[in-house]
């Protein structure tokens, strides 16, 4: 039984799978797969919204972090992801979405992309671009932070998970690590003590540290 996980391993979606399979002990294979390669008809093939990860097993595929997060809770013998409880397990299910739909554009694809991946990747840093980011990130981290804290009591353990990690940890964890790679990202986690509390716990995990990579280099559009 094959397996496999396509996608550029910086990404925090791909790491997000990962991690939940790490959680569960399940062996896989990590496929390399670069936003050049999504645009081949190959590519399209794989993932036809031109995204990752891709999950593939027993010669079936599947796309969409969070139906993926859900088929290796389900289909994997394992430490359990979720709790079983209907009211925290959708609380974590809610931490997932958000993570997704309001962090990753402000967080990611801002901050952590205008002070850290162009950096690294040998540009210059737009500050206008960088304030505009950290402006956008701080209403969605507030209420991520609140998430957080509410989801921490009711797990009652150091995890959103509980003693161990859920799958709201393991898509959370690789945002915020993205937003700690860039200066104000770590200024907007310092104003949050409960979400950095948290964070300081989950980068510790080994299944977070089995997929640390270094920031890649795609290169820059044109003009940054």
């Amino acid at each position: 039984m094959t397996i496999k996980v396509h996608g550029w391993a910086f990404s925090p979606y791909v790491r997000a799978i990962r991690i939940a399979l790490n959680e569960k002990g399940v062996a896989h294979a990590h496929v390399p797969l670069t936003p050049p390669d999504l645009a081949t008809p190959e590519g399209r093939a794989l993932s036809p919204f031109g995204r990752v990860p891709v999950l593939e097993h027993d010669g079936r595929r599947l796309f969409e972090t969070a139906a993926i997060l859900d088929y290796v809770e389900e289909a994997f013998e394992g430490p359990a992801l979720k709790s079983g409880d209907p009211w925290r397990d959708a609380l974590s299910t809610a931490v997932v979405a958000a993570a997704g739909h309001y962090l990753y554009p402000t967080a990611v694809m801002g901050v952590f992309f205008q002070q850290a991946y162009v950096l690294a990747n040998g540009g210059r840093v737009n500050s206008a671009a960088v304030d505009a980011a950290v402006e956008a990130t701080r209403s969605p981290l507030a209420a991520i932070e609140a998430s957080v804290d509410q989801l921490l009591a009711v797990s009652r353990g150091p995890f959103l998970g509980g003693e161990g990690f859920g799958l709201a940890d393991a898509s959370l964890a690789p945002m915020v690590q993205n937003l700690s790679l860039a200066e104000e990202g770590r200024r907007l986690l310092a104003n949050r003590p409960v979400l950095s509390a948290w964070f300081a716990r989950a980068v510790e995990r080994p299944s977070l540290k089995a997929t640390e990579v270094a920031i890649p280099n795609f290169g820059l559009p044109p003009g940054a």
